[in-house]
């Protein structure tokens, strides 16, 4: 056998399962090969974030974006319903706040755009959340909610 690493060794085989043992002369071929199925699958949102950097042996998920985008692929991005419910819970929130009522109206409009199956960016609803929570200096963030400088 070629000199790998043994999370190496467990990917590849997990991939090729026992064409890994019979051609151990294509292991830098196979596993460069499994690498990118597994950022492909990632990229695609069919594998977890968690789970591909435990795979690709990386050490966060921060190292695996870079992977990412090392790579060309796109980020992952959370499921259509996952989206959707976020956003109903921000708009309800935000109905509560007197002061927040009209830019809970533009995120329930968001809502609104994924039940007629329209396109909404995700950094678009990202940024419009966090200009609302600048203009909210009353309510305090949760340890570990304060937004990045």
């Amino acid at each position: 056998m070629t000199e790998i690493t043994d999370t190496d060794w467990q990917l590849i085989r997990s991939v090729f399962g026992d064409m890994a043992y019979e051609e151990p002369h294509n292991h830098p071929s196979m596993l460069k090969a499994a690498r990118t199925m597994v950022l492909e699958q990632c990229s695609r949102g069919e594998l977890s974030r968690r789970l591909a950097a435990e795979k690709l042996g990386l050490r966060d998920t921060a190292d695996l974006l870079v992977a990412l985008g090392d790579a060309r692929l796109p980020m992952p991005q959370p499921p259509e319903d996952e989206v959707k419910e976020q956003a109903e819970t921000f708009a309800r929130l935000f109905l509560e706040n007197r002061e927040a009522r009209a830019e809970a109206k533009l995120v329930a409009e968001g809502v609104a755009q994924l039940d007629r199956e329209e396109s909404v960016g995700i950094d678009t609803v990202l940024a419009k959340a966090r200009a609302i929570l600048d203009r909210v200096p009353d309510v305090p963030p949760d340890p570990g909610d304060e937004l990045p400088e």
